[in-house]
C-alpha cells in the first residue's frame, strides 16, 4: 500500500488537532518548503499557502500516511484545498540541508485565492476549537 510524506503548515501542527483526526504515531521532522508563502484567510483562524517566489514556509513533515489516513485529512480540509507535490527541506541546526524529501501539501485551489488576505500567518496566533 502506498504511503504518503505530508508536510504540514497550519492548524494541523497543533497536536490537539492532529491527535483528534489521526490516531497512530508517525515520524515527523522540521521541514521547509520554498517557494510558497502561508496567508491567513479572510475570516478564519487558519492559514492557506500559495506559491511565490523567494518565499519560505516552515512546518512538520510527517512520513508514512495511509490512504485512509490522507482521506480523513482531505475530509477536514475540505473544498478550499487540494493535494500537490512539492519537495521540502529538512535542515539541521547550523542551518545546513540535511535531506530532500517528496510529499504532499495542502494548497488553496485557483478559485479561492482571492480568500487569502495579505497578511502572513504565524502558528502562534491560532487558537484550536474546544
Amino acid at each position: 500500500m502506498k504511503k504518503t510524506n505530508l508536510f504540514i503548515y497550519g492548524s494541523l501542527m497543533v497536536p490537539k488537532v492532529w491527535n483528534k483526526l489521526i490516531k497512530d504515531k508517525h515520524r515527523a521532522l522540521s521541514a521547509t518548503l520554498f517557494d510558497f508563502q502561508r496567508y491567513a484567510l479572510s475570516g478564519e483562524p487558519y492559514p492557506g499557502i500559495r506559491q511565490e517566489n523567494g518565499a519560505v514556509v516552515e512546518g512538520v513533515l510527517v512520513f508514512n500516511l495511509s490512504r485512509y489516513e490522507i482521506s480523513i485529512l482531505d475530509q477536514y480540509e475540505g473544498v478550499l484545498y487540494q493535494r500537490e507535490a512539492v519537495c521540502v527541506g529538512v535542515y539541521d541546526r547550523s542551518n545546513n540541508l540535511v535531506e530532500n524529501y517528496s510529499a504532499e501539501v495542502y494548497v488553496i485551489k485557483p478559485r479561492y485565492l482571492h480568500r487569502l488576505s495579505r497578511k502572513k500567518w504565524q502558528p502562534s496566533c491560532y487558537l484550536p476549537p474546544p
